[in-house]
């Protein structure tokens, strides 16, 4: 059914486009090629990194809704209106599982606290302010060890705001970062990999879960990297945040998944791809 098909939507297509942005990004370019064609026109094209974002996610969407191109030229107005819906409530079903089972599972995947242990079902005890999570939802930039700099997070000061314009800790191996080598332990963190496992494998798959970092040494409790599409809902299993929103205080989601998709799918050089396809290499020794 198309309700079980739209399950991917959000899943492994696009976790914020509309189906319809994906679509119109399709009808635009097909009307272009066809101008360009009636006009003989083969200089090069150039798309923005929206675009072409929005664009590979409804190449991916027909991995899921075989048919769907024919689908949209044959399809009266109305019965497409009903598709949509099936579609879209298939992918709101499906975020919602995922969303509150990775918030319950998370408690096993971070380091125990010592006062303020985290609780399952519950959203206390998380945020920056946690000792648990709030070292792994903090900005690289900053150090939460500092007290006065903790201060200033807590009063809301404008110079250390918590926004998407920095990578947190807690997506880098181990929650180190390194300042001379920034991208040194980028997306190597043992939640991440297990937030993918326990939704795309199994809960005990991630229950499981063992790696090594790009050295080879074993880690204690190790880290990993996965599709792009999942670091959001690890990032916000991590918040205090009551229910889903698009904006958590300064932090905007969208924003954040945005830097993610493009730091993936949109390397500026050969250098940057071949650091994406290592990262991409070493993910795959925990997840196929």
């Amino acid at each position: 059914s198309y309700i079980t098909m739209g399950r991917a939507l959000r899943k492994v297509v696009s976790l914020f486009d509309p189906l319809e942005d994906l679509v119109s990004e399709y009808d635009r370019r097909e009307e272009l090629r066809v101008q360009r064609e009636e006009d003989e026109d083969d200089t090069p094209v150039k798309h923005t990194l929206e675009q072409d974002r929005l664009y590979r996610g409804f190449q991916e969407l027909l991995k899921f809704v075989p048919g769907l191109k024919l689908v949209l030229v044959n399809t009266h107005p109305l019965e497409l209106a009903e598709i949509y819906s099936q579609l879209r409530k298939g992918a709101a079903s499906a975020h919602g599982d995922d969303t509150g089972s990775v918030r319950a599972a998370m408690v096993e995947w971070v380091p125990k606290g010592t006062k303020e242990p985290l609780i399952a079902t519950s959203r206390v005890n998380r945020g920056i302010e946690s000792e648990v999570t709030g070292p792994l939802i903090c900005p690289v930039d900053y150090d939460l060890a500092d007290p006065e700099v903790r201060a200033k997070i807590a009063d809301g000061d404008s110079a250390f705001k918590i926004t998407a314009d920095q990578w947190p800790r807690g997506v880098y191996f181990n929650s180190v970062y390194d300042p001379v080598d920034e991208e040194k332990g980028l997306f190597k963190s043992s939640s991440l990999v297990q937030t993918f496992l326990h939704i795309f494998t199994s809960p005990q798959s991630a229950v499981k879960f063992e790696a090594e970092d790009a050295s080879g040494e074993e880690n204690v409790r190790p880290a990993g990297a996965g599709p792009p599409r999942k670091k959001r809902k690890h990032r916000f299993s991590l918040s205090d945040a009551l229910q889903w929103n698009e904006q958590d205080g300064d932090f905007d989601y969208v924003l954040y998944y945005s830097n993610i998709v493009d730091w993936f799918e949109a390397s500026p050089g050969p250098i940057a791809q071949k650091k994406v396809d290592e990262l991409l290499a070493w993910w795959d020794r925990y997840v196929l």
